[in-house]
């Protein structure tokens, strides 16, 4: 496991990565510290740690980022998006030849 030297806004204390070669392919895990949320991407090891690395941890960010908003529509703070919010309603069935 190797720790991410880059920092940003999402993951403040890094990254835990983790590469694992299974057959012809590299598993890359990547995992917050903090909120114990893991991104796991699999790739070709032709492609280079340092790309897989980029893909791995793009992948958390967002995964970050949706658990954020969600957290933010539950709470109400998410903007006036949060206000306006209607809960998704299943479809009404389309009537069938014996509803007619």
């Amino acid at each position: 496991m190797a720790k991410l030297p880059r920092r940003s806004k999402l993951l403040p204390k890094g990254a835990l990565i983790e590469f694992v070669r299974r057959g012809g392919y590299l598993r890359v895990s990547a995992m917050d510290p903090v909120t114990l949320t893991e991104a796991v991407i699999v790739g070709n090891p032709r492609a280079g740690e340092a790309n897989l690395r980029k893909v791995a941890i793009a992948k958390l960010e967002m995964q970050l980022q949706k658990k954020m908003a969600q957290s933010q529509m539950r709470a109400g703070t998410y903007g006036n998006k949060a206000r306006n919010f209607i809960p998704r309603t299943k479809r009404p069935e389309p009537k069938s030849g014996w509803d007619f």
